[in-house]
């Protein structure tokens, strides 16, 4: 399970890099006890978060050094929890569910991994839930908590009975679960999923039928979306996107990760993420940009990044009319990043949005936003909060802003794409910036210095 390189990401998020310090505090050192004293092995401690409720510790251990363990401290009661032996459980876990789906099914390959029933986080398991607990006592502690994904090879037309059995099966071991069942095309694939599911196509290619259930606390299966059974989760976003914009796209590959399990994409690199699936497609629109579609793997809702290449435009007209009211002549160049920090838009942003509409609904997520002007520079201040107080008027947070005063006026007008990114370009060419973002009070803040010189860029 990938859960380090998942958990760098929560705690770069929280602004902690992991830092392999020693553990300090008496709450640490009480974490780091409890633990060697329930597993019987030596942990080193890595990092730490502390929260209004609660602290939580980082961990590694000898058996698993590559995995981040999680260990959480009530402040209130002081009850510690950890998901440790939800590392230690994987493997018997996989062959405890892949064992039961064999009986129903037939061939199949599993993929399980604990998640808390809140959050899209490895489960926190109480002091009861220890090493020396059988599989099947580990699933009845956990039941709710355990995220499946079956892949089996099976006659589609009986899929609704064998379900049943599968569920009756589950309820008689007090195994309450949230699966994925994926009926394969060919037999031939079942044994080879594990290196080749992530791979560019490979879901179009190999999966007939989906289907997506929770199970309640009567442990009855409940669908996740609207449809019982559906096409894949790749198929299923090429529609909606075809639908929402009303034109095609084209395929290009898919990422899928999920916490606590090591993902890759096509190319064998590692991504950063919660519990998704995530393809990129093209437009004949726009040509060359890869358009990202994201899709919660609990909630099923899917997410978009091209509406932000769509109105890319009409954005930095509507910034560089605003700016001129205030400073003069200038340029906008904004961006639409790619990755975990994508700027991706709900169903309801679509491509019949007003840009007045749509500047309200970019202020929680990701737009960079460079402007290049010139200006007198000493009434900067004055200056930046009309421009603060102009944007909060229209409601339009801007996530990232970056201000440059230009050496000549000349160059307004002039500035590209390439000139801007070429190297020494900005420290030649203009005088100071000033790198801002915009909290939810529509406040500019900054790290560091508020204006940097030139030289000092």
């Amino acid at each position: 399970m990938g859960v380090l390189i998942i958990m760098i990401g929560v705690l770069s998020m929280n602004g902690c890099a992991p830092s392999n310090q020693e553990a300090h505090s008496p709450g640490q050192q009480t974490m780091m006890s409890y633990m060697e004293k329930k597993y019987g092995e030596t942990f080193t401690f890595v990092d730490d978060i502390e929260r209004t409720n609660h602290n939580e510790i980082f961990v590694t251990s000898d058996n698993l050094p590559n995995e981040y363990i999680r260990v959480h401290m009530d402040k209130e009661s002081q009850v510690i929890t950890d998901n440790y032996i939800c590392f230690l459980m994987q493997s018997q876990l996989n062959n405890y569910i892949s064992s039961l789906v064999e009986s129903v099914y037939g061939p199949n390959q599993v993929f399980t991994n604990t998640l808390s029933e809140d959050k899209d986080i490895l489960a926190l398991m109480p002091e009861s839930v220890g090493p020396n607990l059988s599989i099947d006592e580990y699933v009845k502690n956990i039941q709710g908590q355990i995220y499946c994904h079956i892949y089996l090879y099976a006659d589609e037309t009986t899929r609704d009975d064998d379900l049943e059995i599968l569920r009756s099966a589950l309820e008689a071991r007090g195994c309450r679960i949230v699966l994925d069942i994926y009926y394969v095309k060919e037999l031939s694939v079942i044994g080879q999923i594990e290196e080749t599911r992530q791979l560019s196509y490979w879901e179009k290619e190999n999966i007939n039928l989906c289907g997506y259930f929770s199970m309640d606390q009567e442990y009855q299966l409940v669908p996740v979306i609207n449809q019982k059974w559906t096409p894949s989760n790749q198929e299923v976003m090429m529609s909606y996107m075809e639908k929402k914009y009303g034109e095609t796209f084209t395929f290009s590959n898919m990422t899928t990760e999920s916490y606590g399990q090591k993902e890759t994409q096509a190319s064998g690199s590692m991504i950063i993420g919660g519990a998704y699936d995530e393809i990129r497609v093209s437009s004949d629109k726009l040509k060359g940009k890869s358009i990202q579609v994201h899709m919660d793997k609990k909630s099923k809702i899917i997410t978009d990044n091209y509406i932000c290449y769509l109105l890319r435009p009409q954005l930095n007209e509507y910034m560089s009319q605003l700016i001129e009211s205030i400073y003069g002549p200038n340029q906008v160049f904004s961006r639409v990043p790619e990755g975990y920090i994508a700027a991706l838009m709900p169903e309801a942003v679509g491509p019949d949005l007003s840009i007045d509409e749509y500047v309200k609904y970019i202020q929680d997520h990701t737009i960079f936003i460079d402007i290049y002007l010139y200006a007198n520079k000493s009434t900067r201040e004055k200056d930046l909060e009309t421009l603060r107080s102009a944007l909060e008027i229209r409601e339009c947070r801007v996530p990232s802003l970056t201000i440059y005063y230009v050496n000549d006026p000349s160059m307004i007008g002039q500035i590209t794409e390439k000139k801007r990114n070429s190297s020494d370009w900005e420290v030649e060419n203009t005088k100071i910036k000033g790198s801002f973002k915009m909290d939810r009070e529509y406040q500019f803040v900054w790290d560091g210095k508020k204006w940097l010189d030139a030289k000092n860029y």
